[in-house]
């Protein structure tokens, strides 16, 4: 069984301009996210796709084998998708696939491996977070400019022990069978499995203050 650790690094970036290369805890978002793959019992590859040529030695360095992108696969609206398809397109033998975006640099080999564990008995898995507020707690403004509850008054509760718990993407890791992934099959669905991971691990690097939240929980 091969199992592959995909690490999306395009160099564009409008939010943070070279983000991939920032670094938080004197080491790179690129070579973060390699190392966290190197720590993960049962990997057999470590790939970083990119079209810049950068962070492709920065990959390289980290002990990854660097793939180039091709130009049409590096645009702003170019799905993950894609790119995963024409990573597995070139590797046959690959039957596990974990997505390990550089923009979550506090992710543990742990958050890895339950994604990994998680595949025996669904197609798919993703971590997720809890959510700040619950959708009952979320409003919206109406044509007046009033707040109009988004799932209505009828809805709306006053303690958090009055709502279920809810969670959301965090990005951090995505993990899927190959063969799901060759037939179509999408990382999330609604036969992905939700591996929950603590707020402090789930910090999104977007933008300058996403980096510097990173910075400081990293020390």
């Amino acid at each position: 069984m091969t199992t592959l650790a995909l690490v999306p690094a395009r160099s564009g970036s409008r939010g943070l301009p070279g983000k991939n290369l920032a670094e938080v805890g004197g080491r790179s978002l690129v070579a973060r996210a390699v190392d966290v793959a190197h720590q993960v019992p049962g990997l057999d590859e470590v790939v970083v796709s990119s079209d810049g040529e950068d962070i492709l030695a920065e990959a390289a360095r980290a002990g990854a084998t660097a793939l180039r992108r091709d130009p049409s696969l590096a645009g702003d609206a170019t799905p993950t998708a894609a790119v995963v398809a024409d990573v597995l397109a070139g590797r046959p033998g690959v039957v596990r696939v974990v997505l390990l975006q550089p923009t979550s640099p506090l992710r543990a080999p742990q958050d890895v491996v339950a994604c990994l564990r998680a595949l025996a008995g669904a197609p798919a898995a993703a971590t997720v977070s809890p959510t700040p507020h619950p959708p009952e707690w979320l409003f919206r403004a109406g044509p007046a400019g009033a707040l109009e509850p988004l799932l209505g008054w009828e809805r709306m509760a006053s303690r958090r022990q009055d709502v279920a718990p809810t969670y959301q993407l965090n990005g951090a890791v995505y993990a899927a069978r190959a063969d799901h992934l060759r037939a179509g099959g999408a990382l999330v669905g609604p036969r992905t499995a939700a591996v929950v991971m603590p707020a402090e691990r789930s910090v999104d690097v977007d933008d300058a203050v996403g980096l510097a939240l990173a910075r400081v929980l990293a020390g």
